[in-house]
Parts: C-alpha cells; structure tokens; sequence
C-alpha cells in the first residue's frame, strides 16, 4: 500500500512540473509579446527616447 502511494505521489509531482513548466512557458511567451507591442509603441511615438524614460520613471 506504502509503494502504491508512492508511485502514485510521484505520477501526481511529475504532472505538476510538467503543468509548472508549460504555466512557465506561456509566461515566457506573454512577456515576449508585450515586450513587442512596448518597442512597436516607441517605435511609432513621436516622443523622443529620453521623453519616453523621464515618463516612465517620473520624472517631470
């Protein structure tokens, strides 16, 4: 009974990375794509790189 618990325990961890690791991935993916949209957008600003950094970090 020990062993089938056992086995069974590890089953259930072995999904839970793999769930972990695709959860990682598309966390991954997500970053990428709004690190895409960000440059896009500074891309097509009329601001000037330093206006666009003096925004983002408060300054006035």
């Amino acid at each position: 009974m020990r062993k089938r618990q056992e086995v069974e325990v590890a089953k259930a961890k072995a999904q839970y990375d793999t769930e972990v690791a695709k959860l990682k991935d598309l966390y991954t993916k997500k970053d990428e794509i709004k690190k895409k949209e960000l440059l896009k957008a500074v891309e097509s600003s009329e601001k000037t790189y330093v206006e666009i950094i003096a925004f983002l970090s408060g300054d006035k």
